[in-house]
């Protein structure tokens, strides 16, 4: 696997390749190497470059840990043990539990309507609305 289909797009390319890595152990195991090689220093810097690498970020502000308010969860989806084992292949990582990573993944998710201007699309908003004293 060369990874060229990376980073995936939208919700339809996530579920079928959730289904792929599912039922085809050699694309699971090939995407957990591609992956891997995403780098970093510490625990976050790795989660922040392996899903920087999955998920273009429209698709991460329609995905979040639980799913909750009909977002996709990320819990749920066999491609999150993927990811685990991606960053757990960093030297830096090797040492890190499921619980660390967990966090820094539901944070990296959270995060996501700030990246890409978004933060200052949503401050530029608020501060042009008419101010309504009741």
């Amino acid at each position: 696997m060369d990874g060229s289909f990376l980073p995936l797009r939208d919700a339809e390319a996530l579920l079928a390749l959730d289904r792929d890595i599912k039922t085809k152990p050699e694309k699971r195991k090939d995407l957990v190497l591609t992956l891997g090689l995403a780098g970093g220093v510490t625990l976050k810097d790795t989660v922040w470059r392996v899903m920087k690498m999955l998920l273009q970020n429209d698709l991460a502000c329609k995905m979040n840990w639980t799913g909750l308010h009909g977002k996709t969860s990320f819990q749920g989806l066999e491609l999150k043990n993927v990811v685990a084992e991606a960053i757990q292949r960093n030297p830096g990582c090797r040492e890190s539990t499921n619980q660390e990573v967990e966090h820094w993944l539901r944070r990296w998710l959270y995060l996501a309507g700030d990246r890409e201007g978004g933060r200052r699309r949503r401050s530029t908003v608020l501060h042009h609305q008419p101010h309504t004293n009741t």
